[in-house]
């Protein structure tokens, strides 16, 4: 939802996991890290990380030899001492709310005062990723620039600059100079046995839906109820719970809440769903196979 509120930015290099979103045709220049399988893919170094994705951010500059950092929304905190705030547009946005009196105890936040006399609130995980963070930006003598006064980011070689001056140049000849575009990695005929493995797993799915189709009333309510439980061991019912269109609030209201009439409701909410879920992940199999097909033709 995020990149909808982003303008287009062809010079800035987007580094994404490999299971995220990439703002499609917002940024020119894009990486991935982290492999989904490393059985077929190999085994990668990782980045330091420490309490917040920011750490993984500054290790990833430390490496690639940058001689100065900007942080943009590296609060870390808020003026809210019950919850953190995110920036609009967001998955997570602020909406703001009526103040209850403080506690001083959890779940109330930790309270942090910055270098400029504001009192910010933050988690006690949040509290230590600054700590951690400042610390090793000592360490790296790397300057580093926070745009943000409301930041709990502060110490020996962070300066506060609201707008900081750019470099033309950007950090485009740098990245070119550590990278060196390579054809994807990967042993094909495992990546096609792995395909192969989750076509006839979601196939099985399927086949389980059709037969609950057959059933009805006290029948249906019992076998629906012995593959939900199986379902819900292999992460199925997670997938469904977060897919788009699926009350899970109505749902577990319906199965664990009231009668017989509910829950064949429910149930046959949540198996019209699986079975949409199943033919699109199969959809998606069929088409990476093809793809994996062309890619194995190629190295012969």
């Amino acid at each position: 939802k995020v990149f909808k509120h982003i303008p287009a930015a062809p010079d800035t290099i987007l580094v994404g996991h490999c299971l995220a979103d990439l703002g499609g045709d917002k940024f020119h220049h894009k990486h991935l890290f982290r492999e989904f399988l490393s059985e077929v893919f190999g085994e990668f170094g990782d980045l330091r990380l420490h309490g917040s994705v920011i750490t993984t951010a500054f290790s990833l500059a430390e490496l690639m030899g940058c001689v100065r950092c900007v942080f943009v929304g590296g609060q870390l905190a808020s003026r809210d001492p019950w919850t953190l705030s995110y920036a609009k547009g967001t998955v997570n946005e602020y909406k703001g709310r009526p103040q209850p009196k403080l506690t001083h105890k959890h779940p109330q936040h930790y309270p942090v005062t910055t270098p400029f006399g504001e009192q910010l609130y933050t988690t006690l995980n949040f509290r230590d990723a600054a700590l951690w963070l400042s610390e090793v930006i000592r360490v790296s003598g790397i300057e580093c620039i926070n745009t943000s006064k409301a930041s709990i980011l502060y110490g020996k070689g962070i300066r506060f600059e609201a707008e900081p001056e750019l470099s033309d140049s950007g950090i485009s000849g740098l990245v070119k100079s550590l990278h060196t575009p390579q054809p994807v990695r990967g042993d094909y005929p495992k990546i096609s046995a792995y395909i192969q493995g989750e076509k006839m797993r979601w196939e099985k799915v399927l086949a389980w839906t059709d037969e609950l189709e057959l059933e009805s009333g006290e029948a249906f309510i019992s076998k629906g109820m012995t593959l939900l439980g199986l379902l819900d061991k292999e992460n199925v019912t997670y997938l469904i719970e977060h897919s788009d269109g699926f009350d899970n609030e109505v749902f577990h209201e319906c199965i664990f809440e009231s009668g017989p009439v509910a829950q064949e409701k429910g149930l046959q909410m949540y198996f019209s769903s699986l079975r949409k879920m199943a033919t699109l992940f199969l959809g998606e199999l069929e088409r990476q196979e093809r793809l994996c097909a062309e890619l194995i033709d190629r190295q012969i």
